[in-house]
């Protein structure tokens, strides 16, 4: 990947992520945040990626609520940004956190919850035993 696509791919994440928190006003979207952007060969396409703080219900209204402003969204691009072209967004929804919480819970069933408690109690009992006790002193 070219240091200029990536440069122009940072530059789209952080002032959509601007947008969002100081100028759209749409109750909608809420607690949403720019996880990544990815911009076509051409740069004529930008796929935004969003992830929102909430459930399916949130993850919805989010999406619906940042297609409503994509046009608003593009327009400030363009002003704000010193590209020729200003790519056509598009939102996805950027479901990697949720993938990953659900790999640690499904980590924490794997490992019985037994074995982390005899192995704290074990590591507690070999600092004590190398600690001098205050009696010996």
């Amino acid at each position: 990947m070219s240091i200029r696509k990536t440069r122009i791919e940072q530059n789209i994440q952080n002032e959509i992520q601007q947008m969002i928190l100081k100028e759209l006003r749409d109750p909608r979207i809420g607690f949403c945040t720019i996880t990544k952007v990815r911009v076509s060969e051409d740069y004529r396409f930008a796929t935004v990626y969003a992830s929102f703080l909430g459930g399916t219900d949130a993850v919805e209204k989010g999406m619906k609520g940042l297609h409503a402003a994509s046009k608003y969204i593009q327009a400030s691009l363009a002003q704000r940004m010193n590209i020729k072209f200003t790519p056509y967004l598009r939102f996805e929804h950027d479901d990697s956190l949720e993938k990953g919480v659900s790999m640690i819970e499904k980590l924490k069933e794997i490992v019985p919850p037994d074995t982390e408690n005899e192995q704290d109690k074990s590591d507690e009992e070999s600092t004590s035993e190398d600690e001098p006790s205050n009696t010996e002193l």
